[in-house]
């Protein structure tokens, strides 16, 4: 499965001195004439047309070979023959490129045949090539206890599926003699059952290396692997769209009967919902551009921190318009948005913890003014805030896990708490229902802050246990 172009890391073809610079000319212009010969004479016997790409790369010494569109299995043998059979006129090459050509299994078999003997190649591109999990069982088993020389493998969108995963982790990962030292297996179907193989292995690897530093470390690039999950993923968040839409129109049409302050509060919340719902259905929809998955799963996350400061945003202007804590409250939010919309586009050390950290700390810190809230809001405006937040807490372990549908249900949780809160400010905080409010809920308040501090640490203790290890 492949989309958005060619996605593959691109090395320029880089030449070695020309045979014509070389200290014996003639011995050197012999050899090469030889193995073009040979090569000629393979493509006849298999019935094949010779591949300039080929003829190129041996005869100017290039160290990327870049396979044609139209390099197919057949192709891949006469080249393969070339360089067993001529280990010397093609030992200049570092880099093997099939991306987008039309090898398939029997080719990549023949490829995991020359990694067998040639220690001079570094990288291996199969992007878009359907090797299916027979040729990644060849490929592995070569690279894991053979080949010694190879240290980037791109396998994105090979359709390798569960069998190839397991092959990968069984000969490649589980070897502490493999020099690999990154893998992208991303879009290949691999399910659930591969990607626990494949962790697991990598996990062994690493403790591995903390006992021998002499075994090499081994980054998998395992994005887009659980196809059903990611349409569901889509599915879901897509419903919260429509529903968004919906809600804005209601919610809007609302703050039109008051004034400016309503306009505006019900303006930001609004948006900032639509963001989220789009940017997650979008980044879960388009997981197989890797192009693009970057950019909205960045999106994705800093929507998150929009919606939290969104959220407050008509409770803090709405609800306590007078009260103490209300414009510093608000600046908070949005100064920790800020923060959190810049920290989404750095890498470093410990970034989903304070992420994690962040998000807690925003969504809950309205416990500081929880109390004069239940003066202004109804018992039951209270009721769906807090459930609403419970909603969102109680989904941050499935967001942290990775087992099987766990991202779908967190999705769950984030549209239920969505609804909750939405409910809240629509029925409740808006002036018209303000109003009614009771202002006699001190009491209620109360327990319902003691409740949901033990459903805060009991969140934490979760979370916790699930990011104990290596910090990501």
């Amino acid at each position: 499965m492949t989309c958005c172009g060619p996605q593959s890391h691109e090395y320029q073809p880089l030449l070695f001195q020309s045979p014509r610079e070389n200290k014996n000319p003639h011995n050197d212009e012999e050899s090469y004439q030889a193995a073009l010969s040979f090569y000629m004479k393979q493509c006849e016997f298999y019935g094949s047309k010779p591949q300039p790409s080929v003829i190129v790369a041996v005869r100017y010494k290039m160290m990327t070979f870049k396979a044609a569109r139209d390099f197919k299995d057949i192709d891949m043998l006469a080249f393969a023959d070339l360089m067993l059979k001529h280990p010397k006129e093609v030992r200049h090459v570092r880099h093997i490129d099939l991306s987008y050509s039309k090898v398939a299994l029997h080719g990549s078999i023949a490829l995991a045949e020359v990694l067998k003997t040639n220690q001079n190649i570094e990288a291996i591109h199969l992007h878009g090539l359907k090797i299916s999990g027979m040729g990644a069982e060849a490929l592995a088993y070569v690279l894991g206890t053979m080949n010694r020389s190879v240290k980037y493998v791109d396998m994105r969108a090979c359709r390798i599926g569960q069998a190839g995963g397991l092959h990968i982790a069984k000969y490649l990962l589980s070897n502490e003699d493999s020099v690999v030292k990154e893998m992208d297996l991303s879009v290949n179907n691999i399910g659930n059952e591969g990607l626990v193989a494949l962790r697991e292995a990598i996990n062994e690897r690493n403790r591995k290396r903390s006992e021998n530093e002499g075994v090499v470390l081994t980054h998998l690039d395992l994005e887009g692997n659980l196809v059903l999950e990611e349409v569901l993923n889509s599915i879901t968040h897509g419903v919260g769209i429509l529903m968004s839409i919906v809600a804005s129109v209601y919610l809007l049409g609302r703050a039109s009967e008051y004034g400016i302050e309503e306009h505006v509060a019900a303006a930001m919340y609004s948006s900032s919902l639509l963001l989220l719902y789009t940017s997650s259905t979008l980044y879960h929809a388009f997981f197989c551009c890797k192009a693009t998955n970057r950019i909205f799963q960045t999106l994705d996350h800093s929507a998150i921190y929009l919606l939290i400061a969104g959220t407050y945003t008509p409770v803090l202007m709405l609800a306590l318009p007078d009260n103490y804590w209300s414009l510093p409250l608000l600046y908070f939010q949005w100064i920790c948005c800020m923060l959190g919309l810049i920290i989404e586009f750095l890498e470093f050390t410990g970034k989903v913890q304070l992420t994690l950290v962040m998000y807690v700390l925003m969504g809950w810190s309205v416990l500081i003014c929880f109390d004069d809230l239940t003066r202004n809001v109804s018992e039951e405006g209270i009721y769906w805030l807090v459930v609403g937040g419970v909603f969102y807490t109680g989904g941050v372990p499935f967001f942290l896990a990775q087992f099987h549908m766990s991202h779908v249900i967190w999705h769950m949780f984030v549209l239920a708490g969505s609804i909750s809160q939405w409910w809240a400010v629509y029925q409740y905080v808006m002036p018209l229902d303000l109003r009614h409010s009771r202002g006699q809920n001190i009491a209620y308040a109360h327990a319902m802050k003691e409740e949901i501090g033990h459903v805060f640490d009991r969140t934490m203790d979760m979370c916790a246990d699930l990011t104990l290890g290596p910090i990501r």
